[in-house]
């Protein structure tokens, strides 16, 4: 998924995880690791993302308007059963919603001859 992204001009990934340890072997330095409860309180250390990717087991919406308004992401990418974000609400504020489904589709085109 990150690859796909940066084809298509997304790059400076950040990561987030519940562990903060996984969050910076995933990001591979503490600039781009992002706390779990700074995300959740959606503080000021936050900055804006071009890309949100969600995939909890939450089993709810994580994803508040709040975090809508601050991190004023192009794309939301919900890899979550169930959603971790609104599909509404984020298509509401003009913002592009990729489910699960929808990556279907894309994979699906991905290896197409005719792509």
């Amino acid at each position: 998924l990150a690859s796909y992204l940066e084809k298509r001009g997304f790059h400076n990934l950040h990561w987030c995880n519940r562990s903060y340890d996984k969050a910076l072997k995933l990001a591979g330095d503490e600039q781009r690791a992002i706390r779990w409860e700074s995300f959740q309180q959606c503080d000021s250390s936050l900055k804006t993302y071009s890309a949100v990717i969600l995939a909890t087991s939450a089993g709810k919406s994580i994803l508040s308007e709040k975090h809508l308004l601050t991190l004023r992401p192009r794309i939301v990418v919900d890899l979550a059963i169930p959603a971790n974000a609104n599909k509404h609400e984020v298509l509401s504020k003009s913002i592009m919603y990729l489910g699960v489904e929808d990556l279907q589709s894309l994979l699906k085109e991905e290896k197409s001859p005719f792509h």
